[in-house]
């Protein structure tokens, strides 16, 4: 079986060639290119059988690890006949392969699809997150309680699946939420701001392994101010290509915080290929969670596809090794508590 050594912040990448593994993928029609060009082709340049499970009709191809990511239609399966069909199908295929292993399970990505909802895992869960309260429709008379303050930040509860689900507010007294309201989709989430003096921070995880990078963000201005989140925080250069956390890159930071909240988003989730938003509290220094998205490109992690193979031997190889039974095989998305990071190690 492949080998891998474990490092502070994972595994380092040990690839076995030809391993009798077969991988199947399911994804929307827009990233269907981009992971096939990459991902896929890497895998089967390693002897590695990388197959499309397309949902569109139910799939009859039978494979050892699943990875998907149909969050496009997840959105849209109360709305759109096919979308909902392709996550029944989608459904149904698991269900039926209750040994596969699949990444990530179905209904942990669909909790990340409501702002809200996710909020209120992510708190119970121990992890830091800005205040919030949901503001249900415009006609509705809003009233901040005591932990709201302005300036607060304005994002609708629905966090994919259009447009309008990127573009936020941020407003500094009532009649600004007014204003801000007209250009809105309730409902709204309203979040109070935090003052990080224009930095943000990035995380990327595939299982154990957890990279950080740092981005320009915004600030609250002194009146109203609308952004786009899909074109913030952007890499201006290949310099800012995110670096493994736990390894003394940031020396300025408490990494050994940071990884102990991306461990608690992991065990609050149940998700295992994510990212995360953070930011860290002008004076104080505290840092506060404020977006996760699932299985994101990864564009600023070095030999990306190289890790994400790796971890789908070492999960393969987990399963075969144990013998585990099939209702602990199924959709059992988190890590083996051994394989977690340490964080003594750091």
């Amino acid at each position: 079986s492949t080998q891998s050594t474990w490092g502070s912040h994972g595994f380092e990448p040990s690839i076995t060639d030809g391993v009798d593994m077969k991988i199947g993928y399911s994804v929307s029609k827009k990233k269907q290119e981009k992971f096939a060009l990459g991902f896929a082709e890497y895998a089967r340049s390693h002897g590695f059988q990388c197959l499309e499970v397309d949902t569109i009709e139910f799939p009859n191809v039978n494979v050892d690890v699943l990875i998907h990511k149909l969050v496009d239609e997840l959105c849209l399966e109360n709305e759109s006949t096919e979308a909902k069909k392709r996550i029944q199908n989608l459904e149904k295929y698991i269900t039926q392969r209750p040994q596969m292993i699949v990444l990530d399970r179905i209904e942990s990505i669909r909790n990340i699809m409501d702002r809200y909802k996710i909020q209120d895992i992510l708190t119970k869960g121990g992890v830091p997150c800005p205040h919030f309260k949901v503001w249900t429709n415009k006609t509705e008379t809003i009233e901040l309680d005591k932990e709201s303050k302005f300036p607060v930040v304005l994002k609708t509860v629905a966090s994919c699946g259009s447009a309008f689900t990127h573009k936020m507010s941020i407003v500094h007294n009532f009649d600004e939420m007014k204003q801000a309201a007209e250009s809105l989709t309730f409902p709204v989430i309203i979040q109070n701001w935090i003052n990080h003096d224009g930095v943000l921070w990035k995380i990327y995880v595939i299982g154990s392994n957890i990279w950080l990078a740092k981005r320009s963000s915004i600030s609250a201005g002194e009146s109203i101010t609308s952004f786009d989140s899909q074109k913030l925080c952007q890499p201006q250069s290949d310099m800012e290509n995110a670096k493994p956390l736990g390894k003394g890159y940031y020396p300025n930071l408490n990494e050994k915080q940071l990884i102990d909240i991306t461990l608690s988003i992991q065990r609050s989730t149940g998700l295992t290929l994510f990212g995360a938003d953070i930011i860290m509290e002008l004076n104080t220094n505290n840092p506060y969670v404020v977006d996760i998205n699932y299985f994101p490109g990864y564009k600023e992690v070095d030999n990306v596809n190289e890790v994400l193979l790796t971890y789908l031997q070492e999960r393969y190889n987990e399963i075969s090794i144990e013998s585990t039974t099939p209702s602990n095989a199924n959709n059992e998305d988190t890590i083996n508590p051994s394989k977690r990071l340490k964080l003594g190690d750091i």
